[in-house]
């Protein structure tokens, strides 16, 4: 035995999605090697010269839904020169189930059971992630991402499959501050690669609005067709401490989407709604309405809601008109929704 000239790796961490799982570990600069095997089994894959960095952890690729994985890491000292292996630290990946959302079928997490984290949501931070009940007079539950001080923290969804238009992710949501009110990064996240990769879908805190309960609608209509995962990102700033709290989660689909034209349009064109039908509404649909849209006389609305892709602090509409059963829209009511669009054509 030839005594290394270098120590093996540390802080190994790993973020198991169904089929990959993200690697991370502290080791210096250089490189490193790394060995993995399902539990069950006997032998190792090898993989050599592995570099990582902060923002490029190494990735599994291929793995087993529902499967208890091992790995560990050693370091590359020189030529013919390697650390010992790590201790061996084990995962298990998700199930691999895919929640399909339709206008007929919606998904919620409202965080109420005593699981933590509920079935198929994964966490990581590198301060933590944890499952709190009641806030002050609040009984409810909810999740915290408090990532101390300089710190971040992530939750994850399950797999989505966005199978109608109309589909809207709504949240409710709270920042908390121990340092007089300052903001800092809370991001909503999407990924269509089973949660290798991320682009930002919806960001941004109001620190005025320290310790209220927020709602949030943020468009899923570019996705249609696709798998996705959801990513709910939280970062301070330096000296800071925050946290992030989320309930309520809820993601629903609409069988019809009055899409307006460029900002506005006339309920009763057909071609101002995307459908699953090819009608307009009548009584008991439920609706999505994406632009300003008059609404004629005699119109009669469902028997429950008009929902309202709105973004938040609209100054015009804060929430849903709820109408009563057979109720009517008055001549020439007019519903104003203010409506970010990024660069990619989706709303924000």
């Amino acid at each position: 035995y030839n005594v290394p000239s270098c120590t093996w790796p540390i802080m190994l961490k790993a973020l198991p999605m169904a089929t990959l799982a993200k690697l991370s570990w502290s080791s210096g600069s250089g490189e490193c090697d790394v060995r993995y095997k399902k539990v069950s089994d006997a032998d190792w894959t090898l993989v050599e010269g592995v570099s990582i960095s902060i923002y490029e952890p190494y990735v599994l690729r291929n793995l087993s839904p529902s499967t208890n994985y091992e790995y560990q890491v050693r370091k590359v000292c020189g030529e013919n020169d390697y650390s010992d292996w790590s201790k061996s630290r084990i995962f298990t990946t998700c199930s691999g189930n895919v929640i399909t959302i339709d206008s007929e079928s919606q998904y919620v997490e409202d965080f109420d059971d005593a699981i933590f984290p509920p079935t198929d949501w994964v966490t990581e931070s590198d301060s933590y992630v944890s499952y709190w009940h009641g806030r002050e007079t609040t009984q409810e539950h909810y999740l915290v991402a408090s990532s101390g001080y300089y710190k971040d923290a992530a939750m994850y969804s399950p797999e989505l499959h966005i199978d109608a238009q109309g589909a809207v992710l709504y949240l409710k949501h709270m920042h908390s501050s121990s340092y007089n009110g300052t903001a800092t990064y809370c991001d909503i996240m999407v990924s269509t690669d089973h949660g290798e990769h991320f682009t930002n879908l919806w960001g941004g805190m109001d620190a005025t609005r320290v310790g209220d309960w927020i709602e949030t609608r943020v468009s899923l209509d570019y996705y249609v067709g696709q798998d996705i995962v959801l990513k709910f990102y939280h970062m301070t700033y330096p000296t800071v401490l925050h946290s992030w709290e989320i309930n309520d989660i809820k993601i629903k689909a609409f069988n019809k989407v009055f899409n307006g034209d460029e900002g506005s349009g006339d309920w009763s064109d057909p071609n101002m709604w995307s459908s699953d039908n090819g009608q307009l509404p009548t009584l008991d649909d439920e609706v999505l309405i994406n632009s300003s849209v008059t609404i004629p006389e005699g119109t009669v609305a469902q028997a429950g809601q008009i929902y309202l892709n709105d973004v938040e602090n609209s100054t015009e509409i804060q929430g849903a008109i709820t109408i009563e059963d057979g109720g009517q829209l008055q001549v020439n009511d007019t519903v104003t929704v203010t409506m970010q669009t990024d660069v990619n054509g989706y709303g924000r």
